[in-house]
């Protein structure tokens, strides 16, 4: 099988390196889980945050095309309202990006809490798992819904499909959607390549500092620390709120079956009384 994939691979005029087929992997679980790990703190305050901004599940999870064109379920934090692929039809019309994908940099069908995450890059964070799980690898083409990856031209979509789709990619570094199309498809390629410990490392190190990069510039621009608070603050109002009514219902509750008992017990020995009086 091997003998008849490697011609295969040359004929598109690319090559597949010794650390790609074997040594990548092993790169990819360490880092992956180690990146699980450390980061499960931020997991739980964005999941939390997530609940509390909007009703549905805390990830999003969608079909899209990995190496050799198997399809997995992708994972991300959900940063947008609960069924918004069924209004994405809605909004077709206001897509942003080139080439056959949709992009809005401020989809109206995200939430408050959705559109930070999104801006940020943090809805990514899932994808670790899917690396875990060998569908991805942490540096690689970014991986495209069924049936946007369906419409790729098939001279850059075959090429694309011999490497695992990555968290990170020289597509994110040079301006991601702004770019044209066919720039984007030469920069996967260009990964596919040039794929090494040392290329990728740098690859990943660099969206990393990116990211970091992103987080402060939202902070900034939206006052986002003080967002945070009248968002922390409403729901802490909203619940104590809900607790006092609870409490306040519950006493005027037994109030009030205290006050039925009573007139119950007065009507029996009321009742008695007469009877009593008639004898």
């Amino acid at each position: 099988m091997k003998a008849l994939i490697k011609p295969a691979i040359l004929a598109l005029g690319m090559s597949i390196t010794v650390y790609q087929n074997s040594g990548k992997r092993g790169t990819d679980l360490v880092f992956s889980s180690l990146g699980i790990i450390l980061l499960w703190p931020i997991f739980l305050v964005v999941a939390i945050f997530i609940k509390l901004d909007s009703a549905g599940p805390v990830f999003f999870r969608q079909k899209r095309v990995g190496k050799k064109g198997k399809v997995f379920t992708f994972y991300k934090f959900r940063n947008m309202v609960k069924d918004a692929e069924k209004l994405k039809k809605k909004y077709l019309h206001l897509n942003e990006a080139n080439g056959p994908v949709f992009k809005i940099r401020d989809d109206p069908r995200y939430t408050r809490v959705g559109k930070f995450l999104s801006h940020t890059g943090l809805d990514e964070l899932p994808q670790f798992i899917n690396v875990v799980k060998g569908d991805m690898s942490l540096v690689g083409p970014r991986p495209l819904p069924v049936n946007e990856e369906g419409q790729i031209p098939v001279r850059w979509q075959k090429k694309r499909r011999l490497a695992k789709p990555g968290i990170a990619c020289s597509w994110l570094l040079e301006g991601a959607h702004n770019l044209p199309f066919n720039q984007w498809m030469k920069l996967d390629l260009i990964d596919i390549k040039k794929s090494s410990l040392i290329y990728d490392f740098r690859i990943f190190l660099r969206v990393i500092i990116l990211g970091l990069k992103f987080v402060s510039m939202e902070i900034r621009a939206r006052n986002t620390i003080q967002a945070i608070i009248n968002f922390l603050f409403l729901n802490l109002a909203y619940f104590l709120g809900i607790g006092i009514t609870s409490i306040i219902a519950k006493v005027v509750g037994k109030h009030f079956l205290e006050m039925e008992a009573k007139k119950t017990s007065w009507q029996k020995y009321s009742k008695s009384k007469d009877l009593k009086t008639m004898y």
